[in-house]
């Protein structure tokens, strides 16, 4: 089964495209975007709105 920006919920982990750790703030109200902060990389500890299309659907943490 194929995962959405749907499925994703407050406090739930993800990996963008460019494989960074990110932790939802805000679940999505669109189906657009989420507000995410980014637990790795460069932009850690930085709130972003991420784009469904940034998401790394296959490689989903819990």
């Amino acid at each position: 089964m194929t995962k959405s920006i749907w499925d994703l919920k407050k406090g739930d982990k993800f990996k963008v495209l460019d494989g960074f750790l990110c932790e939802v703030i805000h679940p999505s109200e669109d189906g657009k975007g989420i507000l995410a902060k980014y637990l790795e990389g460069t932009l850690k500890g930085q709130e972003d709105f991420v784009f469904e299309e940034e998401i790394d659907f296959q490689k989903q943490s819990k």
